[in-house]
């Protein structure tokens, strides 16, 4: 349930400033701390990234399945996480099943865990002229409707290369493709559907008859998007044939594939 798969991505980000080819960005998703029973999935996670490295580390959502005090059994590891552009976040459709009080319980709980939450904000990476903007909405999507992208990308100049976190995937068809300038979009939401089948390139699961986009890297245009398979579990706590990801998101200024066309 928590061999990790790293699945590493490169992107090409046409206005990347030169001096930043080669930032990785780790993403981690659907952390459901409720379907754990200890910290060890976590302390694993860490390992991975610290041998990664990469120069941020940002979670796309879903901290708990339904109380704050879930967060309780990982805290410590999430505390844990490090990189030297920061932890950044945004919240998932999880992160709202419960009352006004407890979410905003939850939400001092991942701040004070160092973890710098995005709702509906953004932050710039990098120094000067050479950096890129992360912007975080909360979630839209199964029901929910909190998200608010022109918020979310207030300050953002035109050209400026940016990525978005947003937890449900179907918010890149509805608000960002042909409609912001998003390079790059990173969501969960969808598990991979948690099972299915991966055989000599053949794969199946239940949540391509749900999500137009339910896993792995899409396209449009010049616009990307990538769905994380999560890390956690929701419902029965099993996973088969879909393992947890770790992504490693590399971010180009150009291609070398591109300079041999």
């Amino acid at each position: 349930l928590h061999d990790f798969d790293v699945v590493n991505v490169d992107v090409i980000m046409p206005n990347l400033p030169r001096s930043m080819d080669g930032i990785r960005i780790a993403q981690l998703s659907d952390v459901h701390a409720g379907s754990y029973i200890d910290d060890r999935p976590i302390q694993e996670v860490r390992r991975i990234l610290g041998q990664v490295k990469p120069d941020v580390v940002v979670i796309t959502g879903d901290f708990v399945n339904s109380r704050p005090e879930e967060l309780r059994v990982i805290d410590r590891e999430l505390s844990k996480l490090k990189a030297p552009e920061g932890v950044l976040a945004t919240l998932g459709n999880h992160d709202h099943y419960h009352t006004d009080r407890d979410h905003k319980v939850l939400l001092d709980g991942i701040r004070s865990l160092g973890i710098d939450l995005m709702i509906n904000e953004n932050r710039r990476i990098g120094n000067g002229d050479a950096s890129i903007v992360i912007a975080g909405t909360d979630n839209t999507g199964f029901r929910q409707e909190f998200a608010d992208l022109d918020l979310a990308l207030n300050g953002v100049e035109p050209g400026e290369p940016t990525v978005l976190l947003a937890h449900d995937p179907t918010f890149w068809d509805k608000e960002v493709v042909a409609k912001k300038p998003i390079d790059l979009m990173l969501s969960g939401h969808t598990h991979g559907g948690q099972f299915g089948i991966n055989v000599l390139g053949f794969e199946w699961t239940p949540a391509q008859y749900v999500y137009d986009q339910y896993a792995g890297l899409y396209r449009k245009d010049d616009q990307l998007l990538y769905v994380n398979r999560g890390i956690g579990t929701v419902g029965p706590p099993i996973r088969i044939g879909v393992p947890p990801e770790i992504t490693i998101f590399t971010l180009r200024a150009s291609s070398i594939l591109d300079n041999k066309a």
